[in-house]
């Protein structure tokens, strides 16, 4: 099967992004959609597995609702229910003489997330290939949740025999010995963002895979519309019948948003049925 240069230029494009990440991922998703003439409605739900694919870090249910007043725009509104795993963090404690005595260490916790998107699709076909512009204002809401900390203080001399609890950082070859837990609150935050995607797809003749390719940026508007993250998609979306597709894609992520997903590798798995 022969395919045009110009789409082979780009798999080998994509194919060269860069390989330096701090994780690996899989991320699976099912989708339905329901087409009521210009106006569509769709429901998902997806799970991302994290630390080389060994931890459950995220879960989502979403809805939306969709208009295209042209055949080639599409504006849409939307709503996720997130839940959001963060993991252990450290951070070193110093003294009254600015000497390093220890680590302040928080717990893993979950978060609850509420999230709304308004989307505006634009998409232009050129031969065997459909580009497409995607604009989305991003509000969300990180509700407020109570997190442990335990405070670890003083040098443990024989860590060996010690019976208290103790813990070794990552800043230095010390063990240091526990001193107390305190309870604290992280409060109730609100993000917008502007997230703009570029894709390409190609039609492959007599084939039921259509490749495709994409990259977005984040845009922080709270933070004078800085630059927070990049994500480059090279995947695949297989018509197995004619209301079944699957699609399968590998997704690099450069960059935090607050999403937990920053500087990773993932392979996405995606079902969706569309009637």
């Amino acid at each position: 099967m022969r395919l045009n240069k110009s789409f082979i230029v780009l798999v080998a494009t994509m194919l060269s992004l860069p390989a330096v990440a701090d994780d690996f991922g899989l991320w699976p998703e099912v989708g339905i959609e329901k087409k009521l003439g210009r106006f569509s409605v769709e429901a998902s739900a997806g799970m991302r597995f994290d630390d080389a694919v060994s931890r459950l870090t995220r879960t989502d249910l979403g809805v939306g609702v969709n208009y295209k007043p042209l055949k080639f725009l599409k504006l849409g509104v939307g709503y996720d229910f997130i839940r959001d795993y963060s993991g252990p963090e450290e951070k070193v404690h110093y003294n009254s003489s600015n000497k390093m005595n220890g680590y302040n260490v928080k717990q893993s916790y979950w978060r609850v997330k509420h999230r709304f998107h308004f989307d505006a699709a634009g998409k232009y076909s050129v031969g065997r290939f459909t580009f497409s512009l995607r604009e989305r204002y991003q509000l969300t809401r990180n509700m407020a949740v109570t997190v442990t900390e335990n405070k670890y203080r003083g040098v443990v001399v024989n860590p060996d025999t010690y019976e208290g609890a103790t813990y070794q950082g990552t800043y230095d070859s010390y063990v240091y010995a526990y001193k107390e837990s305190k309870q604290k609150e992280k409060g109730a935050k609100t993000k917008h963002f502007l997230r703009s995607r570029l894709g390409v797809s190609y039609k492959i003749a007599h084939c039921p895979i259509t490749p495709f390719t994409s990259f977005e940026i984040s845009n922080n508007l709270a933070k004078g519309f800085s630059l927070d993250k990049r994500r480059w998609i090279l995947g695949g979306d297989w018509k197995v019948k004619r209301h079944h597709t699957v699609s399968l894609a590998y997704v690099y992520t450069n960059g935090d948003d607050g999403d937990n997903d920053a500087n990773s590798h993932a392979i996405s798995v995606g079902y969706n049925f569309s009637f």
